[in-house]
């Protein structure tokens, strides 16, 4: 489990997934790790959120103007 190792490793941890049993064990283990461990981000929103503002920078960088940003998500 990736959740597992970046507890060991103390390292920060995003989950995006919604799943109960999941976020109950990221829960537990984030009790005593040295790093974040974030259940349930989400993908939308939350990941997208990330991307999108990554872009959006990315472009500015660029010497571009941005008006507008607009990102779907289909259903997984």
């Amino acid at each position: 489990n990736v959740a597992k190792v970046a507890a060991r490793l103390g390292v920060h941890y995003f989950d995006l997934t919604e799943d109960v049993a999941a976020t109950r064990v990221i829960r537990e283990l984030g009790r005593s790790a040295r790093a974040v461990l974030m259940p349930q981000c989400g993908l939308a929103p939350g990941f997208i959120g990330v991307v999108g503002h990554d872009l959006a920078q990315r472009f500015l960088r660029g010497g571009g103007e941005l008006l507008d940003l607009r990102m779907r998500v289909g259903a997984l």
